[in-house]
């Protein structure tokens, strides 16, 4: 009788021999890059001197890889119900994700497919497994959602952390591709909740959204919450410390629409207590400027 497999529906089921059999726990997805390419990193997972390897490798349009349409290409090597060899002393909890590079630093960032096929393994992730479908901080015991390799790896790891790797100095999948991975959970969540694609934020789109909650808040922040709370500056300047920390550290739409949200409501309630703008029919005749509040003056 055939053993059951777990499989995630985003990949092609393409097993290498020689797999664990011991039970994983399914804490963590985690992202690696393997300098290397789709066939070649198959190829050598599937070698029984080697030892290592992960759940998933993506393929990309490099190398062996090129022209072959491999980029984007889901395989996974191995059942999802069982540990892999790619994390040190994670491979307990972690399902790993190997993915295609050009195989020389500076590391290329993921492709558009590349990034695509790596949102809908973490949204298998979270359907089929319980994932959560948030940025883990550190590699520390008991941490639940995606990760990348370097968050294991010394000097990087933190104190408390597991080591994932016992290569110093490892900083996989290198820092252009760790840059992509807020944008590639934000695409998974919509994934998960069924929004359409073309509804997901763009980089450019969420730069454009901080832009402008920044500038609300440097127009009309200090003004709403002086005349509308009676707020000392001391309590002013906390309240716009605390909306600029928050804007810094927001890296998802969720967050940057409730900051949104927030500074629009002031706005609004600054717009109320403002004079109406000045007449432009009487402004020629002879009506004197500055009776109204500009938005710069706030």
């Amino acid at each position: 009788m055939a053993v059951p497999v777990s499989r995630y529906p985003s990949a092609t089921w393409k097993p290498i021999t020689g797999t664990s059999r011991t039970a994983v726990q399914k804490d963590i997805l985690c992202l690696h890059t393997a300098v290397g390419y789709l066939t070649s990193t198959w190829a050598y997972f599937n070698r029984s001197d080697v030892g290592v390897y992960s759940h998933f490798v993506v393929g990309g349009p490099w190398g062996t890889d090129a022209g072959k349409g491999l980029d984007g290409v889901v395989w996974q090597l191995a059942d999802t119900d069982y540990r892999a060899a790619a994390n040190l002393n994670g491979n307990y909890r972690i399902i790993s994700v190997e993915t295609a590079d050009n195989a020389a630093r500076p590391i290329q960032p993921w492709t558009p497919a590349q990034c695509e096929a790596l949102s809908q393994l973490m949204a298998d992730a979270n359907r089929l497994d319980g994932i959560p479908l948030v940025a883990i901080p550190d590699s520390k015991p008991g941490r639940r959602g995606i990760a990348w390799h370097r968050l294991g790896c010394d000097p990087y790891r933190v104190d408390g952390g597991e080591l994932w790797s016992s290569s110093p100095g490892k900083d996989c999948p290198t820092q252009a591709r760790i840059d992509q991975i807020p944008g590639l959970i934000a695409r998974a969540r919509a994934i998960v909740s069924g929004q359409p694609e073309e509804d997901v934020m763009t980089d450019a789109q969420m730069a454009e959204l901080k832009a402008y909650i920044n500038e609300r808040i440097r127009t009309y922040v200090s003004y709403a919450v002086s005349a509308i709370s009676g707020l000392s500056s001391n309590s002013v300047f906390a309240v716009k410390g605390d909306l600029r920390d928050r804007l810094a550290n927001a890296d998802d739409e969720a967050a940057l629409a409730d900051l949104k949200a927030e500074v629009d409501a002031l706005q609004a309630s600054v717009d109320k207590l403002l004079p109406a703008p000045p007449d432009p029919t009487r402004a020629s005749a002879g009506v004197p400027s500055g009776q109204a509040r500009s938005d710069a003056e706030a």
